[in-house]
């Protein structure tokens, strides 16, 4: 046998139809293998975990890998793109034509424009040479790119406090040593790290309450709710692996269990899964469309899916802010995100810088003027005026079709703003993409259906007696108003080009009962192969009406569960005027259904008691 001293003592560790000496070992396929031993043999994955950790505890002791100056020398392609850089520099410092704001603005986009190659093309390079400081981060053991390029190429790009660049070239490694003018640049980025850290845990800690608030309902009550409903998404997307097939595709029966070996036979298919979003469960949700989760089977009746989800969310937010403290405040070459970003896509404020305009109704984009307040009007129908922020870049161009919903320009969506075009379950969709951009993937698309569900959710009552025993604008959780519902009298089935221009009367795919029906809904039905959708010419007696994630206890059903979030003084004076009540159900709150005043009123010389 030819191979390596690691590639034995790796192999050692592992069991033995899981052995191969001749495979690159870093953290990726060690993901994998560990992957496919808790699926296939979950009995032996604690032994292998303890072998594996003892040969790196023995390797770190034993080990006469180490660094040498070698390692911290600049390489060919730093010392390159730095020289371009310089020229460039020096070409915009001499433009007389143009201001130092201007000057200041090219300057950061030049930097930033060259922040890939240094973070990516020169780790790779650098590994391939024999660096070990950059074998070590390529194979995931320790560090990052961003490291590597500060400690040995250069980073470019410091941020301030506030996100923004500081428009000082830094062209200098940490190894070089960094002259006054580009030292005294990344000290802003030395107090990004410092201020991130002391509010990481605090803030996060707070959005992760009121999250496990919203969707501490989400528990697993029953193994199938029976629905006809799904998720359509790409056959090869390696979220849905676990995920139950919702209709027959390449001879995969419905209701299979997605494996690897499905996936790849499906790629470039649209396939129909069962998902969170579109569950159909009276409370809480399904094992069918929860698909397989953390322990690698369907889960059990009374797993709380809803807490697991908010969980693995709101603790990567809070270390993805704490990790600030180590890049140091360098700019990465792709867009980036603060957890400000996804606190407001939670909070959905009326308007905030980022947020993307969007279409408010069918039609065709006519023209496209400047605002004079600053930003752009972009127009429909040569009427219908859009007013986009100068900061978002603008998407659309004249001539395009749009419909209601349809984004205009760069950013992230307000789904406040979104479901009332579309639809709670389109907007939940839409949401579950916003929330993976915003946290740069941070989330698996699986976990974020589950926070889609209880993030996008409410609707308010329009008339005077609406669903589920409410009055003229009682807010409430979609799921409890169609939770009885039965299709009104006028309703009919009809074909796709027919509905057009009508509301769902019975949910399908993942849009929900209310739904316009728009081309790109019958777009949608079409691909699945549907003729005939359940309509109504009227709205339901409710229409969407998304609240911030601190406002979610206050339209809870459950009196105790309101009671657990805050504003306590208009909570109590809304419970004694409607006659709230906290009740017992497979699916309420963890919070107890009955409080007993025990001496309420007595005195401590009634009592005895102190």
């Amino acid at each position: 046998m030819n191979t390596t001293l690691g590639q034995l003592l790796v192999n050692e560790a592992l069991p033995e139809q899981y052995r191969d000496y001749t495979r690159l070992v870093d953290k990726k396929e060690l993901k994998r293998v560990m992957g496919n031993i808790a699926t296939r043999n979950p009995e032996l994955y604690k032994e292998t975990a303890h072998r594996l950790m003892r040969v790196g505890q023995s390797s770190a002791a034993t080990s006469d890998y180490s660094f040498g100056l070698n390692d911290f020398t600049p390489s060919g392609l730093k010392k390159k793109v730095v020289k371009d850089i310089i020229g460039k520099i020096d070409n915009l410092l001499s433009s007389p034509d143009k201001s130092d704001t201007d000057v200041e603005a090219e300057l950061v986009r030049l930097l930033a424009s060259k922040i890939d190659i240094l973070t990516k093309q020169n780790l790779t390079e650098e590994a391939a040479r024999g660096n070990r400081l950059a074998e070590v981060i390529a194979a995931g053991s320790k560090g990052s790119p961003g490291q590597f390029s500060t400690t040995v190429a250069t980073p470019l790009l410091f941020s301030d406090s506030g996100g923004k660049p500081v428009p000082i070239p830094i062209l200098n490694s940490v190894a070089e040593g960094l002259d006054p003018a580009e030292y005294w640049g990344s000290t802003y980025g030395t107090r990004l790290g410092v201020i991130s850290t002391k509010f990481a845990t605090q803030d996060a800690g707070a959005f992760a309450k009121e999250l496990a608030r919203s969707a501490n309902r989400l528990v697993v009550t029953e193994d199938d709710c029976g629905t006809e409903t799904g998720f359509l998404t790409d056959g090869s997307d390696a979220e849905n692996l676990g995920t139950v097939l919702q209709r027959d595709v390449d001879g995969i029966r419905r209701g299979t269990i997605l494996t690897k070996d499905h996936l790849k036979k499906l790629r470039g298919k649209q396939i129909l899964v069962r998902s969170p979003i579109s569950c159909q469960a009276k409370d809480g949700l399904c094992a069918k469309c929860s698909g397989v989760r953390e322990r690698g089977r369907l889960p059990d009746i009374g797993d709380n899916i809803g807490i697991t989800s908010s969980s693995a969310l709101s603790e990567r937010l809070s270390q993805g802010s704490l990790n600030v403290k180590h890049g140091g405040g360098a700019v990465s070459g792709r867009k980036q995100y603060t957890f400000a970003d996804v606190d407001r896509l939670f909070q959905m404020p009326e308007a905030y810088p980022g947020v993307a305009a969007i279409a408010q109704t069918d039609g065709t984009v006519t023209a496209i003027k400047p605002a004079p307040g600053g930003g752009n009007y972009v127009y429909l129908n040569g009427k219908d005026e859009h007013w986009v922020d100068p900061k978002t870049p603008i998407i659309a161009k004249v001539g395009m079709k749009v419909h209601a919903g349809d984004k205009l320009a760069q950013g992230v969506v307000n789904p406040k703003e979104l479901a009332p075009l579309v639809g709670i379950g389109e907007a939940r969709r839409q949401f579950i993409e916003s929330l993976q951009e915003v946290t740069g993937n941070a989330v698996s698309r699986r976990n974020a259906e589950v926070i889609a569900r209880a993030a996008v959710s409410h609707v308010q009552t329009d008339t005077l007696y609406g669903p589920a025993g409410t009055v003229m604008t009682d807010v409430q959780r979609y799921e409890d108003a169609v939770k009885d519902y039965m299709p009104r009298e006028g309703a009919s089935l009809a074909d796709l080009k027919a509905a057009k221009g009508k509301y769902l009367e019975a949910p399908v795919l993942h849009y929900t009962i209310g739904t316009p029906v728009s081309d790109r809904v019958i777009k949608d039905l079409q691909s699945t192969g549907l003729k005939n959708i359940l309509v109504h010419a009227e709205p339901p007696p409710f229409h969407p009406a998304p609240q911030r994630l601190k406002a979610h206890s206050k339209y809870d059903s459950d009196l105790f569960a309101r009671l657990g979030g805050t504003n306590l003084s208009a909570v109590f004076i809304d419970a004694a005027t409607t006659g709230a009540k906290s009740v017992v159900g497979p699916s309420t709150s963890p919070y107890p259904s009955l409080a007993r005043g025990v001496d309420f009123g007595k005195t401590t010389q009634e009592t005895g008691k102190y």
